[in-house]
């Protein structure tokens, strides 16, 4: 009986193991890691308090197929397109209070491509 009962099962769990998904360890480790972010400032980071109006920022930039200009914006301000896809930049006449740096990467033509850093930060 049990017997008859385990050979009714074996073709079902054939099936199951079948349907598992294979693991290669090689590409199972690159996926677990997060990629590479795209665009990154350094030189203040979020929620830093500045006493003094004025900072110097880095940033760089991997640019996307189309993207190829960095373009700065200060509390969703004007645009300022930056003097390339890496280096330094002085932030200056900020006022007192809580203000938002983002750079956004576009195409030639200002056309976002979605990739962007943002830091938030306080000027006393």
């Amino acid at each position: 009986m049990k017997l008859a009962q385990l050979s009714f099962l074996l073709p079902f769990l054939v099936v199951i193991v079948a349907c598992q998904p294979v693991t290669d360890p090689e590409r199972s480790a690159v996926s677990d890691t997060a990629p590479a972010p795209r665009l990154t400032i350094s030189g203040l980071y979020d929620g830093q308090l500045l006493e003094q109006d004025r900072v110097t920022i880095q940033y760089s930039l991997a640019p996307e197929v189309e993207g190829n200009i960095a373009v700065l914006y200060i509390d969703n301000g004007d645009p300022q397109p930056l003097p390339g896809l890496a280096g330094e930049y002085e932030v200056t006449r900020m006022e007192p209070g809580v203000h938002t740096l983002k750079i956004k990467e576009m195409t030639a033509d200002f056309i976002a491509t979605g990739y962007f850093d943002q830091i938030n930060f306080i000027v006393q």
